[in-house]
């Protein structure tokens, strides 16, 4: 284990289980949809744990959540921010973690409910308590749910140092290990965003990548420490472990961000054409809505499902997403940028009315400014007609819904209600504010919301009390809680 993964382990010495095993793969998932097997009857445990099935939550062309009711007394709990520690040792085929989070409490708390991976072999669970360490008691339930029990001394306070210490599969090598939120590798709560910092300690000839910034890089002896940083609140942390000659890791600075492309393909012209048009459209959407958070974007190329997992300074698309973008369409790519605005950098409230506009319906439209501004006026309206066309086909009939009663999009009319009707709303919003008005309006919204989280009707209430006579906030609302196409305009 390396050095600095166990000064990162406070509470305890020695070593975690070892296991030959990898992360369940499971099913490519359709548009917003997840496939998750839950495995495991509930126990009561005060250390350990069997490592059990674990499926991936997998993207296509969007952001992909996994609902999962977190059970009572949760709602009283926030995770302020997380300290992670990663460790990955030679020979071994488990990579090491010790989590810290620092939570605050509406007492009195008895017990906290956390999404945590059903696969992860838990070692030990402390509570910080004036410098000493205190053993908690925990449960498994079915699925990935671990509950913690706090005892009576603990019940009133108002904040915690919580600290886990786990083991889990990689992959055997020399494949590269992918850990993405969906697949609960740290401890979560479903629709919380929060900072983190992620140290990463590794073997010779290791690399690691994830979100936000790289804001440390050292090497001691044949080990090496990377460690990873956002300030700025987050929704996923992504992680990526990857053995020596793997991946090749392509750069280009522009603008003062430095953009990588992380594969394993050796073609050089490929890698040049997708930064280059990454760079382009990063260009246009930081001066259409404000600075980029971070100094450095990260596309990651997996093999582990064809569509995109985007998080925040970092996107994932899987080999034929890539493949794609090099045969001429590149909407997904650009999708993905575009979130990094909306959807990843601000955070649509989780299963809020409306979700599913703001995390989406109103990316897609940022993308299509950006087709009018690269490839001209008439491709920019007919992606959109074309985008309107597939909800026609649902618009009056007994499959239609309202945008903003859409929970999940688990039929072809709800996805088509948020991928063609919702681009046309937005853009009819931006048509009634006028181009100057609607550009002003996505920059104060940026600086306003940026790493927080916002909900349609904290979008609809904002833009009226920016314009009380013209109320444009209310005919959005309108818009999205309507079934069928808009009134014609006026």
């Amino acid at each position: 284990m390396p050095n600095g993964w166990r000064r990162r382990a406070r509470c305890w010495s020695g070593r975690g289980p070892s296991e030959e095993s990898e992360p369940g793969r499971g099913d490519v998932a359709t548009v917003c949809r997840a496939l998750r097997q839950p495995t495991g009857e509930s126990c009561r445990v005060r250390m350990g744990g069997a490592m059990g099935r674990l499926v991936p939550v997998l993207a296509v062309a969007s952001l992909l959540f996994v609902g999962l009711w977190v059970g009572p007394g949760t709602a009283d709990v926030e995770i302020l921010g997380y300290d992670l520690g990663v460790g990955v040792s030679e020979p071994d085929t488990v990579v090491d973690v010790a989590a810290e989070l620092r939570l605050r409490l509406r007492p009195p708390t008895a017990r906290i409910q956390l999404l945590f991976s059903s696969r992860a072999a838990l070692l030990g669970i402390e509570a910080m308590v004036g410098g000493a360490c205190m053993p908690l008691e925990a449960g498994r339930q079915a699925g990935d749910s671990l509950v913690i029990f706090l005892p009576e001394s603990l019940r009133a306070a108002d904040s915690l140092h919580l600290q886990l210490r786990y083991a889990l599969p990689r992959r055997p090598l020399p494949g590269v290990t992918y850990l993405s939120r969906g697949h609960r590798w740290y401890p979560q709560l479903i629709d919380q965003i929060a900072p983190f910092r992620l140290r990463v300690d590794l073997p010779g000839g290791w690399t690691s990548f994830s979100g936000g910034d790289l804001v440390a890089d050292s090497k001691a002896g044949t080990e090496r420490q990377m460690v990873w940083a956002s300030d700025m609140p987050v929704f996923k942390i992504e992680l990526a472990l990857a053995p020596p000659a793997s991946v090749r890791d392509d750069s280009v600075e522009a603008g003062g961000v430095t953009f990588h492309l992380v594969s394993s393909r050796a073609d050089t012209a490929a890698a040049r054409q997708i930064l280059g048009d990454a760079t382009k459209a990063f260009s246009y959407f930081r001066s259409l809505l404000g600075e980029f958070p971070y100094r450095r974007f990260t596309v990651l190329e997996t093999a582990e499902w064809p569509g995109t997992n985007i998080g925040s300074g970092i996107v994932v698309p899987g080999k034929p997403a890539v493949d794609a973008f090099l045969a001429g369409h590149r909407d997904e790519l650009r999708l993905a940028l575009a979130c990094q605005w909306m959807g990843a950098g601000i955070f649509p409230e989780f299963m809020s009315p409306g979700y599913w506009f703001l995390q989406l319906s109103l990316p897609h439209y940022l993308r299509l400014m950006y087709v009018k501004e690269a490839d001209g006026e008439r491709e920019f309206e007919n992606q959109l007609e074309r985008s309107l066309a597939a909800y026609k086909r649902f618009a009056g009939t007994d499959q239609d819904v309202a945008i903003g009663e859409i929970a999940m999009l688990d039929t072809p009319a709800k996805g088509a209600a948020i991928y063609g009707k919702g681009p046309y709303v937005a853009h009819r919003l931006a048509r009634s504010l006028g181009d100057a008005r609607w550009r002003e309006t996505l920059r104060l919204l940026y600086g306003r919301y940026r790493g927080r989280t916002l909900t349609c009707a904290d979008l609809c209430a904002w833009l009226d009390e920016r314009d009380a006579a013209g109320k444009p906030g209310s005919r959005l609302q309108a818009m999205l809680s309507a079934k069928g196409l808009p009134a014609a305009e006026e």
